[in-house]
């Protein structure tokens, strides 16, 4: 390039571009830049316009004339100032398309310098004349469209198959492919190659649409297309539709994709065939010979074979017997042995692609015969190498190889008792077992079962020899059939006796044997298990008809010398059940005698590998016992109740835990150093015992008994149990309150306490009273003591407190309490002590009254008690019974001595109310109108009987020297099990009359009800 020449301002002799114009074009994305050459009637500068050119230039800042000098900006143009005639050059009109790159968003100012014919160039850039004076704004998308789109035709199925690489494959993410915003995929098919600039002008069809993600489209060739075609692939994303090419989305130029679904034409001046036969080997060639198409680029020739004349390759029995390539122009076939009959030869052409044309026509311009092919006089129609192999099972595999020169035949397998010839009768002498088609060559032939025999074999071949229209089977037997007689053996072996099953528990085996068959050699033995019944209502069965046969032992083939046979059959653990055992004998062919008889070759085997299980008790006597507990001094015996009936009787060693023989400590109930044994209970075989003493003395500890136990099959166990306790110890009882010392009024609480102590263990704490009456004591019943010991007790501790009201007691004496204690082996301790309870009590005044006995207050200014004369009625009653009370005088002594025997048993007479006369003489016992008596046993009998929060208490304003009054008393309806209570009251006052004295006797009192109570265990 010559050097650049700037001034200030151009001359017109500087041709500068006049006019610049930049117009950015957003649908193409491209801009048109335009500009007008100097206007000017100067012929001179007409011719050097002709051999000047402007260069144009793109920049995104102003230019200037040292940016073009230094090759800062690259011109994108190289345009003639003017390409016409010298007419057209003044003010020619220029205009230049820049085609903007993908993503470009900005401002960009065009210009353009001149360069003339000399090289020389002239770069004044002014503004609005050879440059935009304002930039262009351009905005280009970035590339949205598939990348190494290609394709490929299948001339088979006349289909184009369209692949691509989507953009998201390559820049994840990058546009939309779900949702309603996805971008879609346009496929276009095209016969010219297509560009940026040239798309808007070729003709194109849109041949499918779409959806995101998808990378192939298969295109379907119309019929008789022979085209070059482009494919191109763009997305529309949102409105937008890449339609630049600036990627791969389109097939390169100068490599479309070829579609042509048309065949060649008929091959020229037909087709013609020769047949020369072999005379060595039985066959012959055919020629086949024609000219090549001059039309066609590459073909192939297809030659065509049929025993009849034909105008479509498809029909049937028309075969393809070879592809020749172009240039050679024939072919030479060889026939079948054994050939025989006319054939017919077509010749058809097929292009580069596989286009081909099956339709030769009517005219039989490609087709060559008929050609008569006989190859048969040299040849035998006849398989050979036959041979036969009875394979076992019921089964013999013929094999033979098929015959030479014939295709499409059959083959006919025979057997015989005798060897075949050309004479035989096949309908008398022969049996057809099976025919098979040719290129198998071997059959298996079902033997008859239950047979052992010798057979002949042998194959004959059925064929049509090619196009014969008869089917020829030769019957010669010249080489088809076995040379010698073959064995068949589907007769089952004979029965095998199996002995008894033995059954050895500890080794968790079955114990098979039986004696090996002399009748047959090398024969195996396999043995079946069934869980269940499989004989049913029958006496034997077959193992085929059963799926509950379990193979255990399969196909053992013992030594020959072997006399007998042995083998086991190991169990699992745990096992106690009953099965049936088969054993089978199969021989060398597979025959199997798979019958089973009960007792023959089955028998029933109770499979018992679990060591007997015991209960183990401790009772007294013959009772059944208990698990677990205490014991106390005694005479116990051991009981071991089994889960089965065991060899011999269990072997027992009873000690105490502790027992150590050597180091002295402990106790052994069973003799040290000996073998003791359990005895059997009334000869069961599944209870035995073992008796033993447990003597005052022995320490308490823990009972260790040790057994063991032996099945009828072997199987052991050592059981050791120590469940339990020994206790030869009573417990201790110590009583804090009440002691003899105590004496209590009327109306107090007699506090009950104290403690029990206990080795082992406390099973039960009772208490309960015994009253003292005048002839006799009454014993309440026991009671379960009220638990009161604290959480941090010593264990075998038990507290005990409760109150009872003294008013409980009737006579005023000294009274028994017993405590009993019963610990968890049954040791009974009692426990008694006695106190005193009197029927005085002290009012709230703090004064004390006495309802029999001497007032210990002396009370002033008491008021006597009226006297009783002898017209009162009392006294007459009085005076009326005391002669009958002499008669009943011994039967009442009798009476008492019997009551204080069982104070218990004594019963009571009828409940009945009391009458007038009852009342009449309590009142009179109670010192006439004074009513004192009456007042004080009527204060006694309200008194509570058991429970002090219901204990009588005097009212403050009670006055205790009043007259009482004297209501009715009523008698309670006492228990069958309680004992009577006699209440005693002296009827005298303190300022009782003398006369009184020699007659009052006491009355007989209502006995008083003995309470129940509530019986709970202590827990242990």
């Amino acid at each position: 390039m010559a050097g650049l020449s700037t001034a200030d301002s151009s001359e017109p002799a500087d041709m500068q571009a006049q006019n610049i114009m930049a117009n950015f074009n957003p649908m193409s994305e491209s801009t048109v830049v335009s500009w007008e050459n100097i206007l000017t009637q100067n012929g001179t500068l007409w011719q050097l316009l002709q051999n000047t050119r402007y260069l144009v230039y793109r920049h995104d800042i102003e230019m200037n004339e040292s940016m073009i000098e230094n090759d800062v900006v690259e011109y994108f143009a190289n345009v003639s100032a003017c390409p016409g005639s010298l007419s057209t050059c003044s003010g020619k009109l220029h205009q230049v398309e820049y085609p903007l790159p993908p993503g470009v968003n900005g401002s960009y100012f065009y210009g353009i310098a001149t360069q003339l014919d000399s090289g020389e160039m002239l770069a004044f850039l002014e503004l609005g004349s050879a440059q935009t004076g304002m930039p262009t704004m351009e905005f280009t998308n970035d590339i949205t469209a598939p990348f190494n789109v290609n394709a490929t035709f299948d001339p088979g199925t006349s289909r184009t198959q369209i692949q691509w690489i989507n953009l998201n494959e390559l820049q994840p993410g990058t546009l939309t492919e779900t949702g309603p915003f996805q971008y879609n995929i346009r496929i276009y098919r095209h016969l010219d190659a297509a560009n940026r600039s040239s798309w808007p002008a070729i003709p194109k069809e849109l041949i499918g649409q779409l959806g995101a993600g998808n990378n192939s489209f298969t295109y379907i060739v119309p019929p008789f297309t022979d085209v070059r075609a482009y494919y191109s692939i763009t997305y529309v994303y949102g409105n937008y539709e890449d339609v630049r090419f600036l990627g791969s989305n389109t097939l390169d130029p100068d490599w479309p994709v070829t579609e042509d679904n048309v065949a060649p034409g008929l091959v020229q001046g037909g087709v013609t065939a020769s047949f020369l036969e072999e005379e060595v080997g039985g066959t012959g060639n055919t020629t086949v010979v024609w000219n090549d198409l001059l039309t066609e680029l590459n073909p192939v020739y297809r030659i065509w074979r049929s025993g009849s004349s034909f105008n479509n390759t498809t029909a049937p029995n028309v075969q393809l017997i070879a592809t020749v390539p172009a240039g050679i122009g024939f072919y030479r076939y060889q026939v079948e042995r054994g050939m025989l009959g006319y054939s017919y030869y077509a010749v058809t052409a097929a292009d580069a692609r596989g286009n081909h044309n099956p339709f030769i026509g009517d005219e039989e311009l490609v087709l060559a015969g008929p050609i008569m092919e006989d190859a048969f006089n040299h040849w035998i129609a006849e398989p050979t190498n036959v041979e036969a192999e009875y394979i076992s099972g019921g089964w013999t595999d013929v094999t033979w190889v098929d015959q030479i020169g014939a295709e499409g035949e059959s083959y006919h397998v025979w057997h015989s008792w005798t060897k075949l010839t050309a004479s035989s009768n096949l309908t008398l002498e022969a049996t057809l077992m099976a025919t098979v088609p040719d290129g198998v060559q071997h059959v298996l032939v079902p033997v008859p079962a239950d047979k052992d025999r010798l057979s002949y074999y042998c194959v004959t071949s059925v064929t049509r020899y090619n196009h014969l229209n008869a089917t020829f089977e030769n019957t010669g037997f010249y080489q088809n059939c076995i040379i010698t007689a073959l064995r068949e053996d589907t007769l089952a072996p004979a029965p095998v006796q199996l002995a008894e099953p033995l059954l050895h528990g500890s080794q968790r085996i079955v114990m098979l044997s039986w004696i090996n068959s002399q009748a047959e050699e090398y024969e195996s033995y396999s043995i079946y298990r069934h869980p269940g019944d499989p004989f049913g209502d029958n006496d034997g069965g077959n193992l085929s008809d059963d799926e509950n046969w379990e193979l255990l032992v399969d196909m053992y083939t013992p030594n020959e010398a072997d006399t007998t046979v042995m083998r086991e059959v190991y169990l699992p653990i745990d096992l106690d059940r009953e099965s049936w055992y088969a054993l089978t004998i199969t021989d060398t062919w597979d025959n199997t005698r798979s019958t089973f008889t009960n007792r023959s070759n089955a028998w029933l085997v109770h499979e018992d590998t679990t060591a007997p299980t015991v209960s183990v008790t401790v009772s007294i006597g013959t009772q059944t016992g208990l698990t677990d507990g205490a014991l106390k001094a005694g005479d116990y015996r051991l009981n071991f109740f089994l889960s089965e009936p065991v060899a011999e009787h269990p072997w027992i060693i009873v000690t105490t835990a502790d027992y150590n023989e050597d180091q002295g400590t402990g106790y052994s109930f069973t003799p040290p150093g000996q073998v003791t044994n359990a005895a059997s209970f009334l000869g069961s075989e599944t209870w035995y015992y073992w008796d033993f003493p447990i003597h005052q003395g022995i320490p308490t500890g823990t009972l260790k008994v040790t057994a063991t136990l032996v099945d009828m099959v072997g199987n052991s166990v050592l059981i050791t149990s120590e469940n339990w306790s020994i206790d030869v110890t009573n417990p201790t009882i110590t009583v804090f309150s009440p002691s003899t010392d105590s004496s209590y009024l009327y109306g107090d609480d007699i506090r009950i306490h104290g403690v029990v102590h206990d080795d082992v263990g406390i099973e039960q704490v009772m208490f309960r009273f015994i009253e003292n009456r005048i002839l006799f004591e009454e014993e309440f019943e026991w009671e379960l003591v009220v638990d009161v010991t604290p959480s941090g007790a010593p264990p075998g501790t038990l507290v005990f407190d409760m109150r009872e009201p003294s008013a409980t007691f009737t006579e005023s004496a000294n009274h028994k309490l017993e405590i009993k204690a019963i610990d968890t082996a049954g040791n009974e301790k009692i426990y008694q002590t006695r106190f005193y309870v009197d029927h005085c009590f002290e009012n709230l005044s703090g004064l004390t009254y006495c309802l029999s006995g001497d007032d210990p207050i002396k009370q002033e200014d008491e008021e006597p008690a009226a006297p009783i004369t002898w017209s009162d009625p009392p006294y007459v009653i009085i005076v009326a019974v005391v002669g009958f009370n002499v008669l009943l005088l011994f039967f009442a002594i009798l009476m008492g001595i019997l009551a204080a025997q069982d104070p218990r048993k004594k019963k009571k007479g009828d409940d009945e109310e009391f009458d007038e006369e009852d009342d009449w003489m309590m009142e009179f016992m109670g010192g006439g109108d004074s009513g004192a008596a009456a007042a004080g046993t009527s204060d006694l009998d309200a008194a509570p009987e058991r429970d002090l929060s219901q204990a009588k208490a005097l009212d403050d304003e009670e006055d205790p020297f009043a007259e009482p009054v004297v209501e009715k008393k009523k008698k309670k309806k006492k228990s069958k099990k309680s004992r009577k209570k006699i209440v005693e009251e002296d009827d005298f006052d303190e300022d009782e009359d003398d006369w009184g004295d020699e007659d009052d006797e006491p009355d007989e009192k209502p006995k008083r009800k003995s309470v129940k109570r509530r019986s709970i265990k202590r827990k242990k």
